[in-house]
């Protein structure tokens, strides 16, 4: 949303652009501006960035996260915000994480078992898939299992089942669920079957 992060073939992350809650990871909070990426972990199979926070897997599934963490979003069990890659703590996550998806101000983890575990704010949308009244958690709960993808966009999360059908909860304001409604979802809702991949943008959606 707000930086950029490049994975290379040696395992490394090179991060740049906004600065302004740590999500670049430099180890500094401020609101200043990089042009040219600067090396900020080592050791990392994937990335993905959500608009304040960002997230890390390494290659032994740890699961590495840093910026705003204001609504619980980096799933410490806290709210402080931490301007480096930080490991969570194993007991926040009990099992290696296989993948993992930043939303605004929210997270999913897909876990090695295929269960998937949301962290962050929940507001009126039902982005966290937990239901209604899950308005904000600091810590990750599972919400759904047999996943084999998970994508986040600015206020709603998407699934990818193993059987190959695509599920969709959180803000529908513009129809990004892909439900035939505009109707926001507090839980996990069908949207079609025979998908091989998804992904989400701020406010729409691809299958």
């Amino acid at each position: 949303f707000r930086s950029s992060f490049f994975l290379k073939n040696d395992a490394t992350v090179w991060a740049s652009g906004v600065n302004d809650q740590g999500q670049r990871g430099w180890g500094v909070t401020g609101a200043n501006y990089a042009s040219e990426p600067a090396s900020i972990a080592s050791g990392v199979e994937s990335v993905s960035a959500g608009r304040y926070a960002s997230f890390m897997v390494t290659t032994d599934k740890r699961l590495l996260a840093c910026g705003d963490n204001d609504h619980g979003q980096l799933g410490d069990g806290t709210q402080a915000d931490i301007n480096h890659p930080l490991q969570i703590l194993e007991v926040t996550l009990p099992d290696i994480c296989r993948h993992l998806a930043a939303g605004e101000y929210h997270s999913l983890y897909l876990k090695s078992d295929g269960t998937v575990w949301s962290t962050g704010r929940g507001t009126s949308y039902g982005q966290l898939a937990a239901g209604p009244g899950t308005i904000e958690v600091t810590e990750p709960i599972r919400v759904l299992s047999g996943v084999r993808s998970v994508a986040s966009g600015g206020e709603f999360s998407l699934f990818l089942l193993e059987d190959g059908s695509a599920w969709a909860a959180g803000d529908n304001t513009h129809g990004q669920l892909g439900d035939g409604t505009t109707t926001h979802r507090f839980w996990p809702v069908k949207v079609m079957d025979g998908v091989r991949d998804i992904t989400a943008g701020d406010d729409h959606s691809l299958f």
